[in-house]
């Protein structure tokens, strides 16, 4: 599917990033649990990692409204 396909290049791009300890600024419209778990690991290591939840209202106008 769409998503698989998704979350195992966002593994790949995340993963290789992380191995060479470079910085990763990551913006998504999911929720961090809906994640890929080898995703969700590498920003919750606190050594090499700060993770910023933004949990505000989306403004952006919605479809049929």
């Amino acid at each position: 599917s769409d998503r698989e396909f998704g979350d195992r290049v966002l593994e790949t791009i995340v993963g290789a990033r992380y191995g060479r300890q470079l910085f990763t600024i990551m913006t998504s419209n999911r929720e961090f649990s809906e994640l890929p778990d080898r995703v969700k690991s590498r920003f919750e290591d606190g050594v090499t990692s700060y993770l910023v939840l933004n949990e505000g209202e989306d403004f952006r106008p919605q479809k049929g409204k």
